[in-house]
């Protein structure tokens, strides 16, 4: 028996009744329970697309964090005291400047807290006691300048989950300069060692090492007009130095060594404070120590370019 062509079917639809329409509705059904409907190609891509799109931000993100990130000299306060201490770290235009500090920042009895600084930053670190007037006290500072010619990056202070951007200071090769100053007074003994360098020079006693105390400077040692008193005015804090107590009298530029030429001219400041009775209040103390304005830092360390690590302490011990 011939088979007529009109009857051939595909499926239950015969090929000649389907128009394009109808093929085109056919497909779209045979796809309608998928899920998202049609081919799942289109969404494939898009979504790999958008991963490596991700990807690629996260890439650019840590390597922007990264290479951006400065390089940074790590510092370590510790509190040797036997009461808590409140520390401001940070940094002055000049001595005596209010400055702009992170803090202050609390650290019990036997506590360290770290700081950070970049080079090209000159770093300033002070503490008190809670019952200290700070507008009247002049307190003992732990000075650090990190020095590094080849460094272009943002001079900045960090610590305590703060950061602060600050001015940069002069460069003097990859050498450190660091010392103690005590040039607006005395509230506390402050130690400063270096415990990483690249090139610690051992036959140089000024290389990385520390100015050491030899006493306290309490009320028994520092003269009546220079004490100064705590909050409630009840107890001796501090000690201010000659140029603290006296810069508004008439012998004040005398005590502040601010007389132009007066650190270099014979009979200056310079020559003449070392017989000075309130000169060796502090000097006594700390021999190695700033005291007066024609004091400049007594330590330095090369680093060759190296990050450093400074421990500060607060009442050290010998």
């Amino acid at each position: 028996m011939e088979i007529s062509p009109d009857i051939v079917t595909q499926g239950t639809v015969p090929i000649d009744a389907m128009s394009t329409d109808g093929i085109k509705d056919a497909v779209n059904a045979e796809y309608e329970g998928k899920p998202h409907g049609g081919s799942k190609t289109p969404w494939i891509i898009g979504g790999l697309a958008v991963a490596l799109i991700i990807v690629f931000l996260i890439v650019m993100i840590a390597f922007f964090v990264i290479g951006n990130n400065p390089q940074t000299h790590e510092i370590a306060v510790v509190n040797n005291c036997r009461q808590p201490i409140n520390v401001l770290v940070g940094t002055e235009e000049k001595e005596g400047a209010s400055g702009e500090y992170l803090g202050p920042v609390r650290i019990n009895p036997g506590g360290v807290s770290y700081f950070y600084a970049t080079p090209s930053v000159y770093l300033v670190v002070k503490g008190y006691y809670d019952d200290t007037d700070l507008g009247t006290a002049r307190l003992t500072k732990a000075l650090i300048w990190f020095n590094d010619n080849t460094y272009n990056g943002p001079a900045q202070i960090s610590g305590d989950n703060n950061i602060i951007n600050v001015s940069r200071t002069a460069v003097n090769g990859n050498q450190d300069n660091y010392g103690i100053s005590m040039k607006e007074g005395f509230n506390m003994k402050i130690g400063i060692i270096s415990t990483n360098f690249n090139n610690k020079n051992p036959a140089d006693k000024f290389s990385c090492l520390g100015p050491t105390w030899y006493y306290d400077i309490n009320e028994n040692i520092c003269p009546q007009e220079l004490q100064f008193l705590n909050s409630s005015f009840t107890e001796y804090a501090g000690c201010m130095s000659a140029c603290s107590a006296f810069h508004s009298d008439p012998d004040g530029p005398i005590y502040c060594c601010s007389e132009q030429g007066d650190c270099g001219m014979p009979g200056g400041c310079q020559n003449n404070w070392p017989n000075d009775k309130y000169y060796t209040v502090f000097n006594d103390a700390c021999p190695n120590c700033m005291v007066t304005n024609c004091d400049g830092p007594a330590y330095y360390c090369g680093s060759s370019g190296g990050l450093s690590q400074y421990i500060i302490t607060f009442c050290p011990t010998l």
